[in-house]
């Protein structure tokens, strides 16, 4: 499924529906691009975001209708911790989770009166093949940002190696937030998302 055509994206969902109803929809599709931000140009940043965010849009857009039809159902966007406390290294991606935790949580509100529940899903880092598969890096490179960019994307392999958490554990965070009879909004997994959470909510909340 390419995420990234609107209309194959309904087409998908057209054909899932003639099989059945829908009880649940997961929309975990995701790249990301390692570089500074000087070096990631606005074309790779968008061909980001069409991935990242507007694929979980078109998903959404086009199982709403059966959703509401319905009086149900359960959508689930696959955030990250990025969504939540940007990383050097990653603007794009932190910029696309950004925008994917906005959008939700303003659709979150709009469908709860249509029996539709909305889940946003912040994993820390988890063992896949998403860097090696799913992340590549920026085609330009400055010099001033060696420190960072300079190391490819070896500092993520680096720190996936010591820190990621096994795939499983997401699942089954995702199957008991779904099951949990308080419908909860956002499920946060693993120390490495929490920690810094904590950090950014005791900081905003000094600020208030």
């Amino acid at each position: 499924l390419d995420v990234t055509n609107p209309e194959n994206v309904k087409a998908a969902v057209d054909e899932i529906l003639e099989r059945g109803p829908l009880d649940v929809v997961v929309a975990n599709a995701g790249q990301s691009i390692f570089g500074a931000f000087e070096e990631t140009s606005i074309e790779e940043a968008k061909a980001l975001l069409d991935v990242n965010l507007f694929g979980a849009w078109a998903l959404a857009q086009a199982v709403l209708p059966h959703f509401r039809g319905r009086g149900k159902g359960q959508l689930v966007h696959v955030s990250s911790g990025c969504g939540l406390n940007g990383t050097p290294g990653l603007s794009a991606y932190s910029a696309s989770k950004f925008a994917l935790e906005g959008f939700s949580e303003a659709l979150a509100l709009e469908v709860a009166q249509f029996g539709v529940d909305l889940l946003i899903v912040e994993p820390g880092a988890v063992s896949s093949r998403f860097i090696s598969k799913g992340t590549t890096e920026t085609t330009k490179r400055l010099p001033e940002y060696s420190f960072l960019s300079g190391q490819g994307k070896a500092a993520l392999d680096g720190y996936y190696a010591s820190c990621a958490m096994e795939p499983g554990k997401v699942a089954d965070a995702i199957m008991a937030a779904i099951e949990d009879p308080a419908h909860p909004r956002r499920v946060l997994v693993g120390d490495d998302v929490r920690n810094p959470v904590r950090t950014k909510a005791e900081h905003l909340l000094a600020l208030a």
